[in-house]
């Protein structure tokens, strides 16, 4: 399998765009676009750079479907991390094999979530999306198709029908408080 793009490592701007591997490309995203260097910067400085919400919009966030969820967790706890070390985390509580981890793995690297440099004999997986990037694109997806973007009809669905701890409603009047302020 040939190793996809770097994206913190400038000097593979010119390999890339030479490259005719077009699975190494992030999703929505043209060879001419990810060559960029104006482009190549401001995705290096996302990635190396502390979590800004709203940076990505859920149609810039590859899919990830509920298993390359719980790859990610790992990956996102460990990172940088081999696949041996995602395995020995998910397979005593899953019936997974070794290789659907492998697979799944690649398919978030295949999809641009997750990029990896080969050490020896094992492949080191790091992230390419925060945690959190992923978390408000899902959020922002569902939002979007289930309430038409609106969260306060999802507030109101969601609270109706779940009990809530005191320490809960603390936590969600705080936030809404501080979500006013700003």
């Amino acid at each position: 399998m040939e190793a996809p793009f770097k994206a913190n490592n400038p000097e593979n701007s010119l390999a890339l765009a030479e490259s005719t591997q077009p699975s190494t490309i992030p999703p929505n995203r043209s060879l001419k676009e990810f060559s960029s260097k104006n482009w190549l910067q401001s995705y290096n400085s996302r990635i190396n750079s502390p979590t800004v919400v709203g940076t990505i919009t859920a149609m810039e966030t590859p899919h990830i479907s509920n298993s390359e969820w719980e790859v990610m967790k790992v990956v996102w706890q460990q990172s940088p991390t081999t696949a041996n070390k995602v395995c020995e985390v998910l397979l005593p509580k899953s019936d997974w094999k070794p290789r659907t981890v492998q697979t799944l793995l690649t398919r978030l690297t295949q999809k641009g979530v997750l990029t990896y440099e080969k050490s020896g004999r094992e492949f080191v997986y790091s992230p390419l999306y925060s945690e959190s990037e992923c978390t408000h694109a899902a959020g922002r997806s569902f939002l979007d198709r289930v309430f038409d973007g609106q969260v306060a009809p999802f507030l109101n669905n969601f609270l109706e029908r779940e009990e809530l701890t005191e320490a809960e409603i603390d936590e969600l009047r705080t936030l809404l408080n501080r979500k006013k302020r700003s």
